[in-house]
């Protein structure tokens, strides 16, 4: 599949991939990744809790009973995917990404050659109606069946004058009972110094970043039964181990959380 984009702009979603160590990124991501560290020192740390949430919560799930997921977080990178994750513990998960970065479509493509019950499509998150229609006539998601509705980090990237809110509730309603919703979002309200230079470093990329706060995050689980702990740092979210302190002073530029939506399947 020939790539389609302007790699000269850095992308969020090759930014990540770079600060996790992989090389499916270009010499425009890589230069403002670097800008990204000097500003904001402990990103590294930050972006790492985050795939360590992101492992607990599709373990989580995957123990509630949801064997399919929706993952329309930034893209992919190459280990420690969602995929990877849910098929490490029940084999026949299915997993679609839905992107709309076409070179984080060719990416995940590319990653996807030689795994089994998974799928990518090119598809702007906020389009509700279109991806689950697309998993649904082309049977890659059992819309019947409980579904993880995962948007760990995406939500940021979109504007402040987004609907996320509704947005979100357009998803809820298009799965059944018992799926789940899986959240980390960027939030100003504790460190507001080391966001805004965040938020600085990423305009300079084709990805602006918008942070919430914690209220705002809270209801986008509007109609979900939050998952204990709640809307927590990533630190406080049923990891194995005590974070460092370190990675204490990371996690608090983060919010995460997973609801339930209530009842069953149909």
């Amino acid at each position: 599949m020939p790539i389609d984009g302007d790699v000269t702009v850095a992308s969020a979603a090759r930014m990540l991939d770079y600060l996790l160590g992989d090389a499916r990124n270009f010499a425009a991501d890589r230069r403002l990744a670097e800008v990204l560290r000097h500003a904001v020192p402990d990103i590294d740390l930050l972006v790492r809790l985050g795939r360590t949430f992101m492992r607990h919560a599709v373990t989580h799930l995957v123990g509630a009973g949801v064997h399919q997921f929706l993952d329309l977080s930034v893209g992919t990178t190459a280990i420690g995917n969602v995929h990877e994750v849910a098929q490490a513990i029940v084999p026949t998960c299915r997993v679609v990404y839905a992107h709309a970065d076409p070179i984080s479509v060719v990416h995940t493509s590319q990653l996807l050659a030689d795994a089994e019950r998974t799928a990518v499509l090119h598809a702007d998150p906020r389009d509700a109606r279109k991806i689950m229609t697309a998993c649904r006539d082309d049977k890659l998601l059992d819309i019947t069946a409980p579904i993880g509705l995962m948007m760990a980090s995406g939500l940021a990237l979109l504007p402040a004058s987004a609907n996320l809110a509704n947005m979100v509730s357009r998803y809820r309603r298009c799965v059944v009972g018992g799926s789940h919703l899986v959240i980390s979002h960027i939030t100003g309200d504790r460190r507001p110094v080391d966001v805004t230079n965040l938020v600085r470093v990423m305009n300079a990329s084709r990805d602006p970043v918008q942070p919430r706060t914690r209220d705002e995050v809270i209801r986008l689980f509007s109609g979900f039964e939050l998952v204990p702990p709640g809307v927590v740092d990533p630190g406080q979210w049923q990891l194995e181990r005590s974070l460092s302190a370190a990675e204490e002073v990371a996690a608090t530029m983060v919010y995460v959380g997973v609801g339930r939506k209530p009842g069953s399947r149909a």
